[in-house]
């Protein structure tokens, strides 16, 4: 309290001082003025009122805008931290939406590739069971072929037979009609 105030002494003394070294060099006379009475009085008790209203009145004050400017940068300072820190956080988030946004693509794309081979494999092995399946059908085939070759060659004789005997057998109808037709009307009825 007197730390803060001590410029009030030294205003004390100096005031004092300056006034007893006016009335020893005779200032008033000098410039012609009466010598005022008390003024020493009245500047001491300037001085106390000012101690008391610095200490009194002042100093309270002072020291609450003194603790609300340290509540201040200390919430301030705290508020930086915090801003800070959260910046700290979305930039953390943000990395792990991004590592889990690469991963989800790598996922799909791992899955992709995993259809298409499933795919591959899958078109492969019907193409393979077709494979078979022409080579057991054309088997098949040329035994079913080879079958009807013995077929056809145990039936060829009596089949020609049978062919000789129907065609001369028209022939004759038509020797028989055109002799008929060739005789004479008479003959006929």
């Amino acid at each position: 309290m007197i730390r803060r105030s001590a410029y009030i002494f030294v205003l004390l003394g100096l005031f004092l001082g300056v006034a007893k070294g006016l009335h020893t060099v005779g200032f008033w006379s000098f410039a012609g003025l009466p010598e005022p009475h008390g003024y020493e009085w009245m500047g001491v008790l300037f001085l106390g009122v000012l101690f008391l209203l610095q200490n009194g009145l002042f100093a309270p004050y002072l020291k609450v805008l003194e603790e609300r400017e340290s509540e201040t940068v200390v919430k301030k300072r705290k508020a930086e931290k915090t801003f800070e820190e959260a910046n700290l956080m979305i930039a953390q988030y943000r990395r792990a939406i991004e590592e889990t946004r690469l991963a989800a693509i790598r996922e799909r794309e791992q899955r992709a590739l995993m259809a298409e081979e499933e795919e591959r494999r899958s078109v492969t092995s019907a193409k393979q069971r077709a494979s078979e399946e022409m080579k057991k059908s054309g088997v098949r085939l040329a035994a079913e072929e080879e079958r009807t070759r013995k077929e056809l060659r145990v039936s060829v004789p009596s089949l020609a037979e049978e062919i000789t005997s129907r065609v001369m057998a028209a022939g004759r109808a038509r020797s028989n009609y055109r002799r008929a037709s060739a005789a004479p009307a008479s003959d006929r009825g």
